[in-house]
């Protein structure tokens, strides 16, 4: 691996001159590849909730911000029980997906379901579940709003 483009970032002769040590370059250079593999071996974080977290996130009928998704998943699943979770989003969308168009979109077209990010943020599986059950004719026009 090339590491003189990050040594060269990392030490400057310039930016370093008003140190009171100074050191050999090529001992610098020694330290700098000692830190550097070693962060590099460094395994990244995972966390042990990450494969149901993306696993219930399939689940959920609105697919949008899958990142902060998964972030609210893994930290609902930090709190409550797997099944638990995963039977409540199955059921959410289950009943998301009795909802007529009227129901799910707003006359603009926008849809209704919240972003999984704030559902679990908010603990909506919680939720009392006849709540979810929505009914819903067609879309309103402008004509039988006015009259």
């Amino acid at each position: 691996m090339n590491t003189d483009k990050q040594f060269l970032a990392w030490y400057s002769p310039l930016a370093y001159r008003h140190l009171p040590w100074s050191a050999p370059e090529n001992e610098l250079r020694e330290a700098f590849d000692a830190g550097y593999q070693a962060g590099a071996a460094k395994p990244k974080a995972t966390s042990k909730h990450a494969a149901r977290a993306a696993e219930i996130y399939k689940l959920y009928p609105r697919k949008i911000a899958r990142k902060p998704a998964i972030r609210a998943i893994i930290k609902a699943l930090e709190k409550e029980d797997v099944v638990l979770l995963l039977t409540a989003v199955q059921a959410y969308a289950d009943a998301v997906a009795q909802w007529s168009p009227g129901a799910r979109y707003t006359r603009d077209g926008v849809d209704t379901v919240p972003h999984a990010s704030t559902w679990f943020n908010q603990e909506r599986w919680l939720d009392d579940r006849r709540e979810w059950k929505k009914e819903g004719g067609a879309i309103p026009s402008r004509f039988s709003i006015a009259h």
